[in-house]
Parts: structure tokens; C-alpha cells; sequence
């Protein structure tokens, strides 16, 4: 048995195959000169720094060679961990972790020890009682120097299991990024490399941490999972906000982590919040490899596969954005605190966000400070130049990573023709660490903190460094001193501190005892939001009283920290108490969704949309709830929505959904609801409702008014129709051939009946299928055309709006990223969808335990159960627990040919609309 999604899958799948070339052609070696490295004074030279800043070098090779992560000691020592043997010889374990000392303290390390080698691509490094923890896939292992000599003898497999069962791992997606958490945790991101991971030695089943991140606590070494994941970056604010980075999604938060991951019917907790669009516009000054050039024209012309770099525009958009970090020091100047900083490691640059919370709204948005609107905050002119992390110094400093390869491309996406001209290894005897500061900054001499007093380490608590503050924290959860918990406490309950040092001495409070009545009854009512939602996670037991504290609170965040605690099941929770929280006007999506949630999980979904007394809040509470029309509590809302609707004056907002009750009432006739889509008062509810049921109910009526119905309406509405009625239409010339899409014009063409294929034939022709090398230079011309946006998005709503939505979910990349990557990518991705599938839009094939299969693009993945997008706009959730088999297609939903019967104009318009050109 196979659904009806797999078989439309299967089709696309048969379509896109042998789109590739085998001729893979050759290049002229005269196109491949090489590009040489720079010495460290000269690669400094080469930086462009965003105004009144200045860059040094802290550390190079021979001290230090492929470092991809770093992490700094109580003393200041620096442990970076070299990643050697990238990209491809990860079995000969060339990696280590080197030590590095300033011993002279003039800014420069200068000496260098081999802490611990013989590692597998370590890729990621965070100390503990004098040692470190590295990750290097399959395992997290403790390296320890007991003696002090800076060589660690210990060596001890802590966790076990990550990318176990791959059949080969992705070298730019690995186990990564350990970072301190603001609870005294350490966490890491899985990128495409989770697994079942276990404690070494200790057996048992393991957790599962596909699509998770994870933390563990360094002395417990309990491992849980986190809300994730991403490919490599990963970071926090100072108030314990996640971050993190993947590729194209430069910037995404992770909205709830642990324990709340665990609870179903919650939207995916990872966000992209930049204004501009996960794969937003960068400004490069590097030229571009001209191996890269070379493989872009064979890419265009269509005798590789792959993505047009760049889109075809001088300045690029995100590929690689990697090792993002929040800036957390003082040597920045105040206006930079909180700011993100991300390397894109293939444009040679360190990029800045801004990070705001809206007022009343959950979710933050980023956007580019000031002054920089089309410059980058550090650019360079030398292609070697790869920013892979960023991080906190101890001097309040921003650190950058530099890797400095001459490729740093993954070696699976260059064709082997150009491959062998190049030398995938050329850089790895190099390396570099820079520090970034302010013009006229002086660093204080550091003091090293591993003899610090008890009271000293407290002191340090109220530092404006966070790497000061993170370090104190460390140190006092290794001691563990007797009465450590009394002295943050004066910090966390100290009005005069710093809201951050409080919001930091209060979590780790938690860590050595709990709250007081007293002290929770005291920082409940701080004027702090950041302390008060810090409250709401450590209360110990809650109950309706406190729920109903929170629902008041004029805090979003504090409100969107409440409802969550109501996810609980060991908390007593009514409809009346959830009801608070929608109580304020505006209510953020991200608080409806969580009362939605915890109102199914304590059983009382319907008593909750029976007392909500606004239609349109009642309408988002029905849809969110998925409660269906035959219900009797959305049997009474029609009632009143029938009321509404008579009613002389009723708000817009009120109208609308009663509107949407009445469409979706059995009851409503076909007539009403196409009377409502010619007069435009309703055409998106109408239509909605209309295509929700049985097609032959209202396909002949809708073909009656069909020059009245709305052109935006028309292409869904006939997408649905029957063979038959499409066909008959047209010849009774009730339709015009040219309004069927080419997707239904190709599914009439393979229709089961011969007799609709011959008519389909017939009517609007044998479909021409030309190679992609033929459509790519068939439409090229189109690039150089003047495009009608107007024009071109009746083509997208017709062929591409299903799956590309306007900031929504949805089985293909949505409207603002496409607009990132220009018209001649754009078309690249049209005519060869297959290339370079983004690992996001791939179709994974599955078998359930029934026999069946289904194919689509998994748009959420979680321990329980995994969500489909299916390319008729559909979604499906699916229990692991009900999959046999789950394999990855490598290939696009989008099916091959898509861009059959538009002429060149036509195309252009598309190519217009897409890019958001306007006339």
C-alpha cells in the first residue's frame, strides 16, 4: 500500500532522475591559478574593521594550526582545539588540543604545548578542574592534568554514540560547539550527528539525541536533550537565551528548551529572527577562488550539479555562517553588549546583529546595528581568512578563530575534474586566533583565579565581563565550599548589582540550595522582567494561585515563562486559569500555543474555548486546538457567529472569524460560500472551506461564476477539480487551456484513464522535455529581461505558492530567503531543482509499521515523532514508534520541468516577482 503523497513522490523522483551529467567536462588549468597565503602582518593588513575598532593577532602557526574551537582556563591559559586532518582524513587522528601561555603578558601567546593529541576532528573544547572536556565524534572525552605539567595523562570516554550508524560522517557537522550554560551545565549541538548517546562503560538503551541538542552536568554527568539542533554555533545571552547558527540560518533562537521539549503539540522551538532573512545579504570585500568561478559556470550551464554561488551578485548572501557568539565583554564599548557575532567562513567575514525584544511580543528579531546597513563588521581582502568561532576573552575582548585554509569548501560539492587541481590540505600547517577591541581600549593586567578566596570568586560574580562572571561560576561549582550559597545569595538578592550579574548569581544559587519564601515573595515583584521570568523557572512547587500571579504579569516573556510551568502534569491547571493568559489584547502566538497545549494535556481544551467569549480569539483557539466541525463546543461558536454576522456594527477582526465558523459549518451552502468569493468580502475562508470539501459538491458551480471569481483563487480552486470537469470546461471553452498549471496539465498527461490522457494531449500538447543543459540556456535570456512583478506572481501562485509561503512554515524555503539569492541562482534552482538539495528540503522516503510509505520533507524532528511536508501543501506528524525505515533521497520536492510552457517573458516576470523586483 502507498499513500497517495508517496506516489506523487515516486513520479518526481522517476522525473528528476538522470538530470545529472556522467561527462563531468575539464577544466582549462590556465582558470585555476592558486591563491597564495598571507604572513600574519600581512593578512592584519588585509582586514576591513568596522569603525572605530582595531584587530590583533594573538596567536599563529607554528603555535597553533587548524583551530576550530577555544576555550580559556581560570588563568588565562588558552586550550584550542585543532581540528587537523580536515577535510577527509579523520582516521589517521591528526587532531589535538594545544595549550597556549601568554607567560610575558603582552597580549601575544607565545608558548605553545601539545596538550593532547591523537583525536578524531575534535570540535569543541571547554575546561573543568584542570582539564577539558572535547568532543570529537563518536564520543565527549575528559582529557585531565593532574600533575600540572600542561600534558594531560588522563584520558577517559565520557559519552559515547554520536553519528554511530551514519555510513559516513559530514565533516562540517559533527558533534560541536561546547559551551557553558547559564546553569552551570555544559551544552553542545548534535548538528547531523546525534544518535543514541550513552554514558561510556554503563550500557543500558541510551538517550536518543536525533534533532536534539544536549547538556550535561559536568559532576552528574547526567545527559539530557535540548531543543536543537544546528550545524556548528551555539551561544548565550546574558540572560540565558540560546542561539544558533546553521549554514544559510545565520541567526535562530530556541524559544524552550528542557523540560518542556518533551511536551507534544508545542511549534518547533528554533526561530530565524533576523529582519533580513536567514540567509541574508552579505557584503564581501574578498574576491571570489577562481576555482569557484569555474564550477559556477558549469553549474549555470548545467554540467554539474550544485547552486549558483551567490546568486549571481557581487556581494553574496550567508552560505557558511558558523561559531556565532553574544557579545558578552567591556572591551567593545557598551553599545556592543548583547550583540551577536557570526563568521561566514566562504565570504572571508565576521558579521553583527542586533538582538530586540518587541514590546508585548515573546519572540526577538535581529537586524543590523547602525552604520552597518552594507558594510560588515570585519571583512578581508585574503581568501585564506575563515572566521569558524567566535568567543568571550578574559580581558573582555571579542576572539576570533581563524582556521585559514586556501579552501575551506566541503570537499563532496566540488567536482573532481577541479578537485584534483587544488589541494584540499593547503593551509594545514596554519592557523590564527585574533582579538578584536576598541581604539584606545587597555586591557588590565589578569590575575589568575585558581588560588582565588571563596569571597574573591563571589566578587568576581559582579564583574561586566561575562567570560569573568562564567568563570567564577565554574570554579565555585568545582569547590563547592561550605557556605557559598549564602554569598551569592547576597549577590542575587543585592538591588544595587547589575540586572545580568543578579540573573547569573540567581541561577547558580539554584545549584547550592533552594529559594526562601521569602526570597522567591521578594523577586517576584523585582522590577526586573529578567529576574522575575528567572523566578517562574525556579519555583519549586506551582499551583492555580501562581499561575494566575504570572498570567497578570505586564512582562511577556515572564507571561510566555508562566504558561509554560502549566505544562506540567503535576500541576493542577483549569481552563478558567489558562484563560488569564489570553486575557491581554494582542496575545503573543508563541503564549496561545503553549495554553493550547497544556489545555489538551490536563484535559480541558473544550472548556477552555467555551468560555472565550471573543470570536477571533475563539477562531485562533479552534484552529490551533484542531478541533473539528462537528464538535459541539464549535457547533455553539457557529450559533454566535451567525449572530455576529447580522449584527450592524462588529469589529473587522470579529467578522473575519465569524466568517471562518460559518465556512466551515456543514451546514453553509456552496452558493454562500461562492458568493462570498466574488464579492471578496471572505475569499480566504471561502476558499478554504470550499477545498475542504468534496469536490464534486462544488466544482460545476464554481465553473458557472468563473469570470467573477478572483484570480487569485482560481489556481487552487482548479487544482482540485476532477479530470473530467478540467477537460469538459475547457472544451466547452468555460476555461482556457493556458489556466491549468503545469503540474495538473502533467498529472492529466499521466492520468490512469487513456481516455484523459488523449484529451489531455490533445488540448494543450505533448509535453517537450528538454534536457536542463537545453532549458538552462533556453531561459537564460530571460535574466536579461525587464520583469513584471505584478505578472510574475500570478505564475508563483499558480506553480510555487504551495510550498513557498510568505513567513510560514512550509515544504520549500520561504518568500524572504528566496528574495536573498538573486535571479540567476534563482534560476538555477528552477530549472534543476536536484543539484544541491539543502539537507532542510530533502525528501526522506519512509515505511510505516501498516505496510504503507510516505514521501516528504521533514520539517520537524523531535525523540517522539517526526512532521512531513508533502508538496501538495499538506503536513502529517508521525510517531517514531510507527516507522520501519527511514531513508534520504538526496532529492528535491520540487519536481524537474516545473518551468515547462512559460515563454522567456513569462519567466522573466517570475524571476521579478521572486527577486521582489517592482515595475
Amino acid at each position: 500500500m502507498v499513500t497517495k503523497a508517496c506516489s506523487w513522490f515516486v513520479l518526481v523522483v522517476v522525473l528528476a532522475c538522470g538530470t545529472g551529467r556522467a561527462d563531468e567536462p575539464e577544466p582549462d588549468p590556465a582558470e585555476l591559478p592558486r591563491i597564495p597565503p598571507r604572513e600574519p602582518a600581512a593578512a592584519e593588513a588585509s582586514f576591513q574593521l568596522a569603525p572605530g575598532y582595531r584587530i590583533e593577532l594573538v596567536a599563529c602557526e607554528p603555535h597553533v594550526v587548524d583551530p576550530v574551537a577555544i576555550a580559556f582556563d581560570e588563568d588565562g591559559r588558552l586550550f584550542v582545539a585543532e581540528m587537523r586532518g580536515y577535510p577527509e582524513r579523520r582516521a589517521e587522528a591528526l587532531g589535538r588540543i594545544r595549550r597556549l601561555e601568554d607567560r610575558d603578558g603582552d597580549g601575544r601567546y607565545e608558548t605553545s604545548t601539545v596538550f593532547a593529541d591523537g583525536l578524531r576532528w575534535p570540535t569543541g573544547v571547554v575546561c573543568w578542574k584542570g582539564g577539558v572536556f572535547v568532543c570529537a565524534s563518536p564520543e565527549i572525552l575528559y582529557l585531565g592534568d593532574r600533575n600540572g605539567d600542561g600534558i594531560a595523562e588522563q584520558r577517559r570516554v565520557i559519552f559515547t554514540g554520536f553519528g554511530e550508524g551514519l555510513s559516513r560522517l559530514n565533516m562540517q557537522a559533527l558533534v560541536n560547539n561546547l559551551q557553558w550554560g547559564p546553569e552551570g551545565r555544559i551544552y553542545g549541538s548534535t548538528a547531523s550527528n546525534g544518535g543514541v548517546v550513552r554514558l561510556a562503560g554503563k550500557g543500558g538503551t541510551g538517550l536518543n539525541l536525533r534533532g536534539s541538542d544536549f547538556s550535561f552536568d559536568p559532576a552528574e554527568l547526567d545527559l539530557r536533550a535540548e531543543s536543537g539542533t544546528a550545524q556548528y554555533g551555539l551561544t548565550f545571552d546574558d540572560f540565558g537565551r540560546r542561539y544558533l547558527c546553521s549554514n544559510s540560518r545565520h541567526l535562530m533562537a530556541v524559544m524552550y528548551s528542557w523540560p518542556w521539549n518533551r511536551s507534544g503539540g508545542l511549534p518547533h522551538p528554533l526561530v530565524n529572527i533576523p529582519v533580513d532573512g536567514g540567509a541574508a545579504e552579505v557584503f564581501r570585500t574578498s574576491g571570489v577562488e577562481p576555482w569557484r568561478v569555474v564550477r559556477t559556470r558549469w553549474r549555470v550551464q548545467g554540467r554539474v550539479r550544485g547552486p549558483v554561488e551567490g546568486g549571481g551578485r557581487a556581494a553574496g548572501y550567508f552560505t557558511s555562517a558558523s561559531g556565532l557568539t553574544v557579545y558578552r565583554g567591556e572591551a567593545l564599548g557598551e553599545s556592543a553588549r548583547g550583540t551577536v557575532f557570526v563568521g561566514d567562513v566562504g565570504s572571508n567575514l565576521v558579521h553583527q546583529k542586533s538582538i530586540d525584544f518587541p514590546s508585548g511580543r515573546v519572540q526577538p528579531v535581529a537586524s543590523r546595528p547602525e552604520g552597518l546597513s552594507e558594510i560588515e563588521f570585519l571583512t578581508s581582502t585574503d581568501n585564506w581568512f575563515r572566521p569558524v568561532q567566535c568567543a568571550n576573552g578574559p580581558d573582555g575582548a571579542l576572539y576570533i578563530v581563524d582556521m585559514y585554509r586556501e579552501t575551506i569548501e566541503h570537499p563532496w560539492s566540488i567536482p573532481d575534474s577541479i578537485k584534483k587541481h587544488l589541494d584540499l590540505y593547503s593551509g594545514s600547517d596554519r592557523g590564527r586566533i585574533w582579538r578584536v577591541v576598541r581604539q584606545g581600549f587597555r586591557a588590565r593586567p589578569g590575575e589568575p583565579s585558581s588560588g582565588s578566596s571563596l569571597e574573591s570568586l563571589v566578587k568576581r560574580l559582579q564583574s561586566g565581563n561575562g567570560w569573568q562572571r562564567d568563570t567564577a561560576m565554574r570554579l565555585l561549582l568545582e569547590r563547592r565550599e561550605k557556605g557559598t550559597g549564602d554569598l551569592v545569595a547576597g549577590v542575587a538578592l543585592g538591588e544595587h548589582f547589575p540586572v545580568r550579574t543578579r540573573a547569573q548569581a540567581l541561577r547558580l544559587l539554584a545549584r547550592f540550595r533552594p529559594l526562601t519564601g521569602k526570597e522567591l515573595d521578594t523577586l517576584s515583584v523585582d522590577p526586573s522582567p529578567q529576574l522575575r521570568r528567572e523566578v517562574v523557572r525556579l519555583w519549586p512547587a506551582v499551583d492555580a494561585r501562581r499561575l494566575v500571579v504570572w498570567s497578570r504579569d505586564r512582562d511577556a516573556g515572564v507571561r510566555f515563562a508562566g504558561v509554560l510551568r502549566s505544562l506540567d502534569p503535576a500541576v493542577e491547571v483549569t481552563a478558567e486559569t489558562l484563560g488569564l493568559f489570553l486575557s491581554k489584547p494582542g496575545t503573543d502566538p508563541w503564549i496561545r500555543s503553549v495554553v493550547v497545549a497544556a489545555a489538551r494535556a490536563h484535559g480541558v481544551l473544550p472548556a477552555l474555548v467555551r468560555r472565550e467569549r471573543d470570536l477571533a480569539q475563539a477562531r485562533w483557539l479552534v484552529q490551533e486546538a484542531g478541533l473539528a466541525a462537528h464538535h459541539p463546543v464549535v457547533e455553539e461558536l457557529v450559533v454566535r457567529a451567525r449572530e455576529a454576522l447580522v449584527q450592524d456594527s462588529v469589529s473587522k477582526e470579529v467578522e473575519e472569524a465569524a466568517r471562518w465558523f460559518v465556512a466551515n459549518d456543514s451546514l453553509s451552502g456552496v452558493e454562500e460560500l461562492l458568493a462570498w468569493l466574488v464579492e471578496g468580502t471572505a475569499v480566504d475562508v471561502a476558499l478554504a472551506a470550499l477545498l475542504r470539501r468534496p469536490v464534486g459538491e462544488w466544482e460545476q458551480a464554481a465553473l458557472a461564476k468563473w469570470q467573477q471569481i478572483p484570480v487569485r483563487a482560481r489556481a487552487k480552486l482548479l487544482s482540485r477539480m476532477s479530470a473530467t470537469t478540467v477537460l469538459g470546461a475547457i472544451d466547452d471553452k468555460r476555461l482556457a487551456p493556458s489556466e491549468v498549471g503545469f503540474t495538473q496539465q502533467r498529472a492529466l498527461r499521466l492520468d490512469d484513464e487513456t481516455t484523459v490522457r488523449r484529451r489531455a494531449e490533445k488540448l494543450f500538447g505533448k509535453e517537450r522535455e528538454l534536457t536542463r543543459h537545453e532549458a538552462a540556456e533556453h531561459y537564460r535570456p530571460a535574466l536579461r529581461m525587464k520583469g513584471r512583478h505584478e505578472a510574475g506572481e500570478v505564475i508563483f501562485g499558480q506553480r510555487c505558492a504551495i510550498c513557498h509561503k510568505s513567513g510560514e512554515g512550509g515544504a520549500g524555503p520561504d518568500l524572504a530567503t528566496l528574495r536573498n539569492k538573486g535571479a540567476p541562482m534563482l534560476l538555477e534552482n528552477l530549472l534543476v531543482p536536484d543539484r544541491e538539495v539543502a539537507p532542510q528540503y530533502s525528501i526522506w522516503q519512509i515505511t510505516l509499521r501498516d505496510g504503507s510509505s510516505l514521501g516528504g520533507v521533514i520539517a520537524e524532528e523531535r525523540a517522539g515523532e517526526l512532521t512531513l511536508w508533502f508538496a501538495d501543501g499538506s503536513s502529517r506528524k508521525v510517531a517514531r514508534g510507527d516507522i520501519v525505515k527511514l531513508v534520504n533521497l538526496n532529492r528535491s520536492l520540487m519536481p524537474t520541468g516545473l518551468e515547462a510552457g512559460l515563454s522567456l517573458q513569462e519567466m522573466a516576470d517570475l524571476l521579478a516577482f521572486l527577486a521582489g523586483r517592482k515595475n
